[in-house]
């Protein structure tokens, strides 16, 4: 990889992930907090594009490329989903394919088990059990029309995953090479309702 191709990953490709991933947690603590039905619309410059009754046409495709995302930055990191245990868990990449980019491609170590435990919250495998869930619907529910669709009880397990893996990020990537940190938090802190 050349050195051109290591920045855009860093400045561009990397932060589109993060941002994905922040937007994710937005829409999750958005759909927690307040209900999905209401008129929700798009304008621009002044010019209604569409109107919908429902939140969740903004929020469901939000959520669903954040959870891709996450799962694109862990596999990055080093871990991916192993579907043959019961129930799925993390575990480390064994072998990256040809074209696969990881972390260390950057000259650093991939990140480990006990890294994503120690970005977790404070419930011993947590972040193992969040992410290997958040991992799980991205295979399936997102991926696939199937009779497991993600519901309001998986959205704060895929925020804590969405945190895990920003963290993991800001620590592992960015402030292993001593980077500043492109700005990926572009959306809302606050999802209360505006009076």
């Amino acid at each position: 990889m050349t050195e051109s191709e290591r920045e855009a990953l860093l400045e561009v490709h990397i932060p589109y992930r993060m941002t994905a991933v922040d937007g994710m947690r937005w829409a999750c603590r958005y759909l927690i907090e307040n209900d999905a039905d209401g008129q929700i619309g798009l304008r621009r410059g002044g010019v209604e594009l569409f109107t919908s009754e429902t939140v969740r046409i903004f929020t469901n495709p939000v959520i669903e490329m954040g959870a891709v995302s996450c799962r694109v930055l862990l596999e990055f990191l080093g871990l991916r989903l192993d579907q043959t245990a019961t129930p799925p868990v993390m575990r480390g990449v064994p072998t990256r394919m040809g074209d696969d980019i990881g972390i260390e491609d950057f000259g650093l170590p991939r990140v480990t088990l006990d890294d994503l435990d120690a970005v977790s919250l404070e419930i011993p495998g947590w972040g193992r059990q969040v992410c290997a869930e958040t991992v799980y619907i991205s295979n399936k529910a997102i991926a696939h029309l199937t009779r497991a669709p993600v519901d309001l009880e998986a959205l704060p397990q895929l925020s804590d995953c969405g945190l895990a893996t920003l963290r993991l990020m800001e620590r592992h990537v960015y402030g292993a090479l001593g980077r500043r940190l492109a700005n990926y938090r572009l959306w809302p802190n606050s999802t209360s309702r505006p009076a």
